[in-house]
């Protein structure tokens, strides 16, 4: 399954980039994000993020810092599959936010989650990154 969620935020891009790179600090804008342990820093990261809403559960990802924004993939967890690949460009005011989420789980997911996830939660992620 594949979501692709752009969002507009007015913040210059290398500040965006910026912040993003700083992975230690993802629980600082990603709601819902416990914490993050960097397991192999650098652009090439390896880190462990803990998430805690609607229960605790822990995956372990491969994160590429690029000019552009990053690429996650998963190395471990209890789910099946994620990639993420976050781009950052400039926009008509500020920058735009780009978040293509391929998604794999071994069983359906509720589309009411999706929606959520598509329509709430992935925009308030963005618009945090900008504050």
């Amino acid at each position: 399954m594949q979501l692709g969620i752009e969002t507009q935020v007015e913040a210059a891009p290398a500040l965006l980039i910026e912040r993003l790179h700083d992975i230690a600090s993802w629980p600082e804008w990603m709601e819902g994000l416990q914490s993050v342990e960097v397991v192999r820093p650098g652009a090439h990261a390896e880190v462990v993020l803990v998430f805690g809403n609607p229960r605790q559960f822990s995956v372990r990802m491969d994160i590429d810092c690029q000019a552009g924004g990053v690429f996650c993939s998963l190395i471990e967890g209890e789910v099946t599959g994620v990639q993420v690949d976050l781009r950052i460009e400039p926009g008509s005011k500020g920058s735009q936010i780009r978040w293509d989420i391929y998604l794999h789980f071994p069983l359906t997911v509720p589309g009411a989650l999706l929606t959520e996830l598509r329509t709430s939660v992935v925009p308030r992620w963005s618009r945090a990154l900008a504050r």
